[in-house]
Order: C-alpha cells, then structure tokens, then sequence
C-alpha cells in the first residue's frame, strides 16, 4: 500500500509548530514522532526536498542555509488561512 501524504502543507505547520524555523532533522523528528513511525530519515528526505522547493519557488518558505529551513511573511499568511478553514470544518 503507498500512502499518499500531503507534504506541502505537513512542512509548513512543522515549521510554523516550532516558531517558523526549522532544521530538515527537527522536522523529520517531528514528522516521524507524529505521523508515521516507517519512514526512514534518507526516504524522507527524497520525498520533502521536493515539496521544500515547491514551497520557497511560491514564497511560502526560504532556505537562508543549508538545511535551514523557515516560513515567509506569505508563509504565515497560508498557515493562517490553512487554520481557518480547519476551524470552519470542525
């Protein structure tokens, strides 16, 4: 069974859970502590990279160094709105 997980939006709350900044290890820890125990770190790291790029091509994120990786000023705009609309459906 391939699970289809959702990692555009997984990468953003991880990044706004920890203030806005986050290294790749502290969101792997994050995402293996929460989501899915059967990832390993270099599986995980192949699938995030892309959806990483995605997001800072959009401006949603910027990788000021290596491995750093934090939430624009539209970044927290989209989390926000991404909370709103949980809100309105729970």
């Amino acid at each position: 069974m391939t699970l289809k997980i959702p990692w555009k939006p997984l990468v953003m709350v991880a990044l706004h859970k920890r203030g806005g900044s986050s290294t790749l290890d502290e969101i792997y820890s994050d995402f293996r502590a929460g989501v899915i125990k059967t990832y390993g770190q270099e599986k995980f790291t192949r699938q995030i990279r892309p959806a990483l790029a995605y997001l800072r091509k959009r401006g949603l994120t910027e990788n000021p160094k290596r491995g750093f990786w934090k939430l624009s000023p539209g970044g927290y705009v989209e989390v926000a709105r991404m909370q709103e609309r949980v809100s309105k459906t729970h």
